[in-house]
């Protein structure tokens, strides 16, 4: 549909595209102007819209996807905003040949905000709710950027922080997807009880539970993709760990008061089948098929030295 050139169209689009009507809307974490850009197309791949980031107070090289609410586009940039660590922003796209965007809140880091944003999501509560890998109160440095990262909500009123982790409850968030009213479930890429990474629950008021954490052995390392079923069902992957440390396709199922238990429902070998799965992961309940990609293995003969990736289906 479009071939991009590296110039004032941007380049590296980094995420999934956001379908809306017959229209697609996606970004590019660089070009365009030096920022990347939000583009939109119509279903013969003709550009319609386009916003250039321009960096410095504006957002710039947004690396999560869109989402849209009452006709409005929102997204982050991980770089940008006033201390550039990151924005949030509001676009509106049309009939111009450019978008009009918005920034919605600038992240400064330290103990009060976070830094360097994910995805948002819309929760039944109302509002944006995000999390940032980096920033808050807790006492993680990994050299780039202090903090163990931050959940947080913007509403009409402003930013209201969550939640910040701590490492013992989590450390490095990135997924979130929602849990109907009462709040939404959430990933943390390390920390926890061995370091590994967590399964968390929050509630909308930044009530943090955590589900599960990875011991970084035959359960997993690592998540990254999260989706839920509609019986209550938990489905992700880990990066790396399980029987042969390729990385795994776990389930979390709720049991009652004894918490939440851990199925490991495939553990890759780092050949053929793939290894490291990555984050996205789609879910056909009708048919129970788990669907996804891994970044490493594949076919031995692929010219890289931890091979070209897989797209996998697992039936479980």
């Amino acid at each position: 549909m479009h071939a991009f050139t590296g110039a004032a169209d941007g380049q590296v689009p980094t995420t999934q595209v956001l379908l809306s009507g017959t229209d697609l809307y996606g970004t590019t974490s660089q070009g365009g102007e030096g920022g990347g850009t939000v583009f939109e197309l119509n279903q013969k791949g003709h550009k319609i819209a386009q916003y250039n980031f321009q960096g410095g107070n504006d957002a710039a090289s947004p690396q999560a996807g869109l989402i849209q609410d009452a006709g409005a586009i929102f997204g982050t940039g991980y770089f940008g905003g006033t201390n550039n660590e990151g924005a949030v922003f509001a676009l509106n796209c049309g009939a111009a040949a450019a978008c009009r965007e918005v920034v919605l809140h600038s992240f400064v880091g330290g103990p009060n905000d976070g830094a360097y944003p994910n995805s948002l999501l819309l929760p039944q509560s109302g509002g944006l709710v995000g999390s940032t890998i980096y920033g808050g109160s807790g006492t993680c440095n990994n050299g780039f950027a202090v903090g163990c990262g931050t959940v947080y909500k913007l509403t009409r009123s402003g930013e209201t922080l969550l939640h910040s982790f701590n490492g013992a409850d989590g450390t490095y968030p990135s997924v979130l997807i929602p849990a109907g009213t009462s709040g939404f479930y959430g990933i943390t890429g390390q920390g926890g009880s061995s370091g590994n990474g967590t399964v968390f629950h929050m509630s909308s008021s930044g009530v943090l539970t955590t589900l599960y954490s990875f011991m970084g052995g035959s359960d997993g390392a690592f998540p990254g993709g999260l989706i839920e079923d509609s019986s209550g069902h938990l489905f992700g992957t880990t990066y790396s760990g399980g029987a042969s440390g390729g990385g795994t396709i776990f389930e979390l199922s709720p049991n009652g008061h004894a918490g939440w238990t851990e199925t490991v429902l495939y553990s890759f070998t780092g050949g053929a089948d793939g290894d490291g799965p990555q984050r996205g992961i789609a879910l056909d309940q009708q048919n129970r098929t788990l669907y996804g990609s891994t970044s490493g293995g594949g076919d031995p003969n692929c010219n890289a030295p931890y091979g070209c990736g897989t797209v996998f289906a697992l039936s479980y």
